[in-house]
């Protein structure tokens, strides 16, 4: 029997569509066909990952010390996800281990350079 392994996917967290947008056209670009998950809540991204078995990153608007208590933490990490968090909070906080923050303003370029330093395609 051939066993299928499922593409692990891209999830991207925030309230800001026109930034969801831009970063998901860079994953796009960068992993072509990889799954999506694009959401404005960490409720709604904590039902998706149920039914998602492999994480490759996961790109979050939320402080270090919100995302460390949230479930997230521990449905990513079980995925095998890496996380880049975004925003004011994440950018203000002090620096946490295994956390890798994208501050703003940021470019294509820079982003497809967190990508790929979490181990992401």
């Amino acid at each position: 029997m051939r066993q299928t392994t499922l593409r692990p996917a891209y999830v991207i967290l925030t309230n800001q569509a026109l930034i969801a947008r831009d970063i998901a056209l860079t994953i796009e670009q960068h992993d072509p066909g990889a799954p999506l998950i694009i959401s404005r809540t960490s409720h709604e991204v904590e039902a998706a990952l149920e039914t998602t078995p492999n994480v490759a990153t996961a790109i979050l608007s939320l402080a270090p010390s919100e995302y460390l208590v949230s479930p997230l933490h521990n449905q990513i990490k079980k995925r095998g996800g890496q996380v880049i968090l975004m925003g004011a909070d994440a950018e203000d906080a002090p620096r946490q281990e295994g956390l890798s923050i994208l501050h703003r303003p940021f470019t294509t370029d820079i982003l497809i350079d967190h990508l790929c330093s979490t181990g992401a395609a």
